[in-house]
């Protein structure tokens, strides 16, 4: 019988860790099966869950969220118009053709594509672009092709990423460090606690009253894991395929657009 999968919630920054439990939060108070049978862990989340997103609000003078989305779209915009714009040389002559299988093998020797996870789509970025800047190497090919404003509009949306991601931290770094990493651990034992006695509910009890919670946290995690954390998973429901190391054996972490409840 199917279960409730494991998430690494170390793993998350405050903000996604924030977003993950309000989600989970909203769906739980419409359960009304696990919030009669669970109460007290119920109410420990969800009180822990406020205290955090409070927290996270106070450590930040303003909300990152949509600029992050923007600069993200930004990025994977350049990634898209790039891809898009060199396949129209695949069956070009003469410098075209030789320039376009440069940038083709470029292309695959760093295995890219734009939902990769955040953190590590940033990193190939900064390994991505300087070839195609550098005259010595593939900055000639990209001007031939006319590709040079997709590689500006990748370079400058992973800019922004890489900004906002030090002020964010340096916004958290001027809150009570000590008090906001207790309060995270703090609903990350209670989130792991709660997911262990809904799981043995549907064990003991059977999933009826329980499904819907569970297909659809289920989906939120496999979102989560796919384009926050960068982690291959195949779908919701089939176990847990998480193969990074530091899980433990609590119900966990992973990543896409989180889905509609």
């Amino acid at each position: 019988m199917d279960t409730i999968e494991r998430i690494t919630l170390q793993k998350l920054s405050q903000i996604d860790l924030v977003s993950f439990c309000l989600t989970v939060q909203k769906e739980l108070n419409a359960t009304s099966a696990i919030l009669q049978e669970a109460p007290a862990q119920c109410k420990t989340f969800s009180e822990l869950v406020t205290r955090m997103d409070e927290r996270v609000k106070l450590s930040r003078k303003k909300d990152l969220t949509e600029a992050f989305a923007l600069a993200d779209a930004k990025r994977d915009r350049g990634v898209r118009g790039y891809r898009g714009g060199l396949s129209i040389f695949n069956h070009a002559s003469g410098d075209e053709l030789a320039a376009y299988e440069k940038l083709h093998d470029h292309w695959n020797l760093y295995n890219f594509t734009p939902n990769m996870g955040r953190v590590k789509q940033t990193a190939v970025m900064l390994q991505f672009l300087p070839d195609l800047r550098d005259a010595k190497k593939l900055a000639g090919e990209v001007a031939l092709l006319n590709l040079t404003s997709y590689v500006d509009m990748m370079e400058e949306g992973n800019n922004e990423v890489i900004k906002l991601e030090e002020e964010a931290n340096h916004a958290a770094s001027q809150t009570v460090v000590g008090e906001t990493k207790a309060i995270a651990n703090a609903l990350i034992e209670a989130y792991h606690e709660l997911i262990k006695i809904v799981n043995a509910l549907i064990t003991l009890r059977g999933e009826a009253k329980f499904a819907r919670f569970r297909d659809y946290l289920n989906s939120v995690i496999v979102v989560y894991k796919r384009r926050i954390l960068g982690q291959k998973v195949s779908h919701a429901g089939s176990g847990n395929t998480d193969t990074h190391p530091g899980d433990n054996g609590n119900s966990g972490d992973e990543e896409e657009e989180p889905p509609q409840g």
